[in-house]
């Protein structure tokens, strides 16, 4: 039993703490805070990465057929199909906006509008649901095919804009034949659209469309 001196001393030593079993938690924590950071960041940025967004090469592309139409853009890696649904904007494929108005075998505009981005677990599968994320950059001269009912269409990039709303003017119908493009982003902060229109080149095959660039 210790003296009253002695319990004295024992009081004033200081227990000394194993500090390191605190920080590999919080090393662990931080780690997992930066890999976690850095993901997100990979996954934001996916659609704009040259690896994920390769140039389609034409030589590859399946031939058209009948039950499958599909809208390809070569520059922009963009494959993907497309119909009148909406529910297709959450498939990564674009929406036929009022078919009535005009399709490629006849007079009248053709209007598809597709997602700029949509955030997804993956790198791969947010640039699959963001086709038209890099839509600003085509140029006037490019080109877009259209597959309609088993035939391939070509089409020729005439006029690239910035819109901040989807207006009656840029859905309007016209009796001259020309496409419409526009992104649709599933943010409500950012209301900025791309719209691109082109001309049509008539039925023609996939191998002019070659970028070289």
């Amino acid at each position: 039993m210790l003296g009253r001196g002695e319990f004295a001393i024992a009081l004033s030593i200081p227990i000394k703490r194993k500090r390191s079993s605190y920080k590999l938690p919080l090393l662990g924590a931080l780690l997992l805070t930066v890999l976690t950071g850095g993901y997100v960041t990979l996954l934001f940025a996916a659609p704009a990465i040259p690896s994920f967004s390769m140039i389609i090469d034409p030589a590859v592309v399946a031939q058209p057929v009948i039950g499958s139409n599909r809208l390809i853009i070569p520059k922009l890696n963009v494959n993907i199909e497309y119909s009148p649904e909406h529910r297709a904007l959450s498939r990564g494929s674009a929406v036929w906006r009022s078919p009535g108005q005009g399709d490629p075998s006849s007079s009248g505009t053709m209007i598809l509008a597709a997602m700029r981005f949509t955030l997804q677990p993956t790198p791969s599968q947010t640039v699959r649901k963001s086709p038209f994320y890099r839509l600003g950059s085509l140029q006037r001269g490019d080109k877009i095919v259209i597959d309609y009912n088993g035939k391939r269409y070509g089409y020729e990039v005439t006029t690239s804009l910035a819109a901040t709303s989807i207006t009656a003017d840029i859905e309007r119908s016209t009796t001259e034949p020309r496409l419409t493009l526009y992104s649709i982003d599933s943010s409500d902060f950012i209301k900025k659209h791309t719209v691109v229109e082109a001309k049509p080149l008539g039925e023609v095959g996939i191998a002019p469309y070659q970028q070289t660039n």
